[in-house]
């Protein structure tokens, strides 16, 4: 088996998979079979963040004993700001110009990274930026998810970290059985960060399991793409759903990571393939408000698919490419001069995989 190390083009490879879905959702679902993609394409997202973002941190303490907050936060600014605040720029002005003053109030929701609890208290997604309910889910675990792994390596060894997040996604799981017995909105088992948190964790749990030694058979991706293609087709948003959404994306993400999945990896390393992946979240940025003005230019004819996608494709790549790449060459630049973190961990107490998997941020 081997160990992945450094940039993997596959895994942008996946990004485009989930991208795909996402986009077969909200434009192509009329002609399509009625299953969950766009659920699913938004899942393995956050299966793939909770996977990377964890390995990241794991093993920047591995090489140097240390996690810099400061610049982990920078990066994860510089990587997700820029881009959303560009559309918003551009679509408030056309807003503005079209009196559609609600999508306004919803821009700057989405800005505060607060639009899936908006979505709850409305009772339906905001307008024009109701697709962002997920960047708030992830905002809020890039803030969260860090802090508290600094926390519990110091005080548990790797093992026990990692019964502890498996134990805690089990009353994520408890927790959303419950709420709904108690009345509490359906949609907030889907948009909540609390109740989706555990999507991520699986996702966080596969990236400790190879540092600590496991390597999964090349089955195991298999048997999760399997479990994924299983719950796409379930007809609801039950409790079983995301658990096997998430346990299918985790096993298959670390599979293609840890295993000679050459056939698979070439495939998902195509160029095509990779540069839609490395545009993906302007491509989701961009595809959910462009196709909501459609929608609200009460254009029905499917005709209007293919160009809402390719002005989200050409968008997301001007802005990757002019503004986003900048931005984060500046954020590494600036962050690699610093010379004293502002959060440090002095001793390691547990023993990471030094050739565990790292990630392009």
């Amino acid at each position: 088996m081997t160990t992945a190390e450094g940039y993997r083009p596959w895994l942008d490879g996946v990004r485009t998979v989930s991208i795909l879905l996402v986009i077969i959702e909200h434009g192509l679902r009329p002609v399509m079979p009625s299953w969950n993609y766009g659920g699913t394409g938004v899942g393995i997202f956050f299966v793939l963040s909770g996977y990377l973002i964890t390995g990241l941190l794991l093993d920047e303490m591995n090489k140097t004993g240390t996690i810099d907050l400061r610049r982990f936060y920078i990066r994860r600014v510089a990587r997700l700001m820029p881009a959303l605040l560009l559309l918003i720029i551009v679509f408030d002005a056309v807003f503005l110009a079209c009196g559609m003053r609600n999508s306004i109030v919803a821009s700057l929701l989405a800005l505060a990274y607060v639009s899936n609890y908006a979505t709850v208290a409305n009772g339906h997604y905001i307008p024009s930026f109701g697709h962002t309910w997920s960047l708030a889910v992830e905002e809020h675990f890039y803030f969260v998810w860090p802090l508290v792994l600094l926390w519990l390596v110091r005080r548990l060894p790797a093992q026990k970290i990692f019964h502890a997040t498996l134990a805690f996604c089990v009353a994520v799981l408890v927790w959303r059985i419950v709420i709904l017995q108690l009345g509490a909105p359906p949609r907030l088992l889907y948009v909540g960060s609390l109740e989706r948190s555990d999507t991520l964790l699986y996702g966080a749990l596969a990236a400790m399991a190879v540092r600590q030694g496991w390597r999964p058979h090349p089955a195991l991706f298999y048997f999760g793409v399997a479990l994924v293609l299983a719950q796409l087709i379930l007809p609801n948003f039950d409790h079983v759903r995301p658990i096997a959404l998430a346990l299918g994306a985790a096993f298959a993400i670390a599979a293609i990571d840890h295993c000679p999945l050459h056939r698979v990896r070439r495939l998902l390393s195509a160029a095509p393939v990779v540069w839609l992946g490395t545009v993906s979240y302007g491509i989701y940025l961009w595809h959910g408000t462009i196709f909501d003005f459609f929608h609200a230019l009460d254009m029905t004819s499917m005709a209007y698919v293919p160009v809402a996608t390719g002005l989200s494709l050409v968008a997301a790549a001007l802005s990757h490419r002019y503004l986003e790449m900048p931005v984060r060459q500046w954020a590494r630049a600036r962050t690699e001069r610093a010379s004293a973190p502002v959060a440090v961990l002095a001793s390691l107490p547990i023993a990471l995989d030094p050739g565990s998997a790292a990630a392009k941020d």
